[in-house]
């Protein structure tokens, strides 16, 4: 199947992005869970510069008044890093939103992971990033 790498970021509780299968139109998914938010990514590799029927999903977790976050990271073909907006839940505890969209770098997609948090306004107070998963294409 795939590679399991855990990034050390912060309270990280479990990570993952797995393979389904090393095609051009290759499946994979990822998510992680800190304190008081859970999240994944599913897509599908489309190319070198396409992720298609990418489906962002977060959850709030804690009865806490902070929100839940979820955002794509990807590596280029040239090594730098893009981090892709952040995706909000601001409606509460127990409560999971999904997005549904597709990622596309004319710089090329080398690696996907996942980054889950939690938020007080714009504060960052907890994070956890998924594992990654390298372009099979």
């Amino acid at each position: 199947m795939g590679r399991r790498a855990t990034i050390a970021l912060a309270a990280i509780a479990g990570a993952f992005i797995v393979p389904a299968v090393a095609t051009p139109a290759a499946a994979a998914y990822g998510g992680c869970g800190t304190t008081g938010a859970s999240g994944s990514i599913r897509f599908t590799w489309s190319g070198k510069y396409r992720m298609n029927d990418l489906e962002i999903s977060v959850k709030d977790t804690l009865s806490d008044g902070h929100h839940a976050a979820i955002r794509l990271v990807t590596i280029r073909n040239d090594g730098s890093t893009k981090y892709w907006p952040w995706r909000r839940n601001y409606e509460g505890a127990g409560v999971t939103s999904h997005w549904f969209t597709y990622a596309y770098d004319t710089n090329g997609i080398r690696t996907a992971l996942v980054e889950v948090a939690r938020f007080e306004g714009s504060d960052l107070l907890n994070l956890c990033g998924g594992g990654y998963v390298d372009n099979p294409n």
